[in-house]
């Protein structure tokens, strides 16, 4: 998937879920993890690599998943 269509994703959902003005989001590369909730910096993070590589619905899942961590 591309990284501008996640990105996009992502901020739909956080300010879906009223997170959006609250809460960041960025790319990272880490190699154990596909998506991080950060509640100290209010941040999600998708891995840059594996967003890449993955179909559209699997970004949607983690992007959500982190989500809903952050709730």
């Amino acid at each position: 998937m591309q990284t501008a269509r996640a990105a996009k994703l992502a901020w739909e959902c956080l300010d879906r879920y009223g997170l959006g003005d609250l809460w960041g989001f960025r790319f990272g590369n880490s190699r154990t993890m596909f998506g991080r909730c950060d509640h100290g910096k209010r941040q999600i993070t998708l891995i840059r690599p594996l967003t890449e590589l993955n179909h559209e619905s699997v970004v949607l899942d983690t992007i959500l998943h982190e989500v809903a961590h952050a709730l």
